[in-house]
């Protein structure tokens, strides 16, 4: 089966490198590779000098397309599966064999992430998936069922919902479960709100990327503009969430960290 792995590049770092180091580096053959720059002259020339094997594309969109690079990716894609994965995450030598060996139409896989410094060489916090072992009713076989249907606890949780580290066939992918490309921010809270009542085709999986802690601000100065659509968006389309006592307190954090 053919595997497209989509990865969506803001700049050019020694992060980028790693990642596209550890998914050049798997143990399953049958995959392409589609790098989308986010309008990054640097990043495109990277790619096409140490990796002319992979697939270059640009969104045009100057930091505003992860959303949109995800989706022009998907469109460009060849593969039956597709694994989306960011540019700041380091894959183990086996993710695409992991995701494949799991694979089924119509279900949306959920990797984990663990955060490490930004040499990839310290553990810094694991897998937050880990909470729901606290919660007597998060046993294996109700774990998914029990998260997506209580509403007031998984959306205090949807981080752990993590976007950066996903799989699901190019079919499901292009007639339910595109990226919001309003969004440049609070993307994977907004995707976790979009698909959260599709627990029963939504699984988690048993697959870790290295997320590398950076202090990098780039989007600092466009977060209250994509809060806003964010909030509005939630207004518009899932009213019912702003009377979600978990989800008020993570708007009022939000906002405070922001400073709105």
């Amino acid at each position: 089966m053919l595997v497209s792995v989509v990865i969506p590049a803001h700049q050019l770092n020694v992060k980028f490198k790693k990642c596209l180091k550890s998914i050049n580096c798997q143990n399953y053959f049958d995959y392409e590779v589609i790098v989308v720059s986010d309008n990054s002259k640097e990043v495109e020339d990277y790619v096409k000098q140490e990796h002319p094997h992979f697939k270059i594309l640009n969104t045009y969109y100057d930091g505003w397309g992860v959303s949109k690079a995800r989706n022009l990716g998907a469109d460009n894609a060849k593969g039956e599966l597709l694994i989306f994965i960011d540019s700041d995450c380091v894959a183990p030598f086996d993710l695409v064999q992991t995701y494949v060996t799991n694979y089924a139409e119509s279900c949306l896989m959920i990797g984990g992430i663990e955060y490490w410094d930004e040499e990839g060489k310290t553990l810094l916090i694991e897998d937050s998936r880990e909470i729901f072992l606290l919660n007597k009713n998060a046993i294996d076989d109700n774990l998914n069922r029990w998260w997506f249907e209580d509403i007031s606890w998984s959306i205090s949780h949807t981080l752990n919902f993590y976007t950066g580290n996903c799989a699901i066939d190019k079919k499901s992918f292009l007639e339910g479960f595109r990226f919001n490309e309003e969004l440049l921010g609070f993307v994977d809270i907004y995707y976790a709100i979009e698909h959260y009542s599709l627990y029963e085709n939504i699984k988690y999986v048993n697959t870790f990327v290295k997320h590398l802690h950076s202090n990098n601000n780039w989007r600092k100065d466009k977060s209250k503009y994509n809060y806003e659509i964010f909030y509005n968006l939630v207004k518009n389309n899932y009213p019912i969430m702003l009377e979600v006592e978990q989800f008020i307190v993570m708007i009022n954090m939000l906002e405070q960290g922001m400073n709105l």
